[in-house]
C-alpha cells in the first residue's frame, strides 16, 4: 500500500501533520536516528522492505521517547502468530491491507476516523 494513500487519507480525516507512514526502510532508519519533532502516530508496514518491521517496533515501544507513540501495522497477512507477536510488542493496532485499492482507501479512511476521536498522547 503506497504511503501517500495512507497520508492522504488520514489527512483528510483531520489526523494531524505529525503522522508519519514508513514505506521502506532508509526513511525508518533516518528517523530512528533523527527523531525530532516525534510524531502524533507511526503507521508501520509490516512487510516493510529491508528492514524486520518487529524489531522496529519492539526498538520504537522499548525507547522511553518513543514508546508513548501510537503504533498502526498495516499488514498483508493475518496470520495468527504474526498479529499476536506485534500486539506483544507493543503495537496499538494492526490491520490487515485488503486487495484492492477501493478497500484500502475505505480502510485507510475508517482508521483515520477513529484516530480522529481518540486522544493521542501530547509531550
Amino acid at each position: 500500500m503506497h504511503s501517500r494513500l495512507i497520508t492522504n487519507n488520514l489527512r483528510h480525516v483531520g489526523i494531524p501533520n505529525e503522522l508519519i507512514v514508513f514505506s521502506e526502510s532508509q526513511s525508518l532508519l533516518n528517523f530512528m536516528t533523527d527523531r525530532q519533532p516525534l510524531p502524533a502516530l507511526i503507521v508501520l508496514s509490516r512487510e516493510l522492505p529491508g528492514f524486520d518491521s518487529t524489531n522496529l517496533l519492539h526498538r520504537l515501544k522499548s525507547d522511553v521517547a518513543t514508546q508513548r507513540i501510537p503504533i498502526v501495522i498495516m499488514s498483508n497477512t493475518e496470520n495468527p502468530s504474526d498479529i499476536y507477536r506485534c500486539y506483544a510488542l507493543g503495537c496499538n493496532a494492526y490491520v490487515v491491507k485488503p486487495p484492492g485499492y477501493r478497500q484500502a482507501q475505505e480502510t485507510i479512511r475508517h482508521l483515520g476516523q477513529f484516530f480522529s476521536v481518540i486522544h493521542l498522547p501530547n509531550e
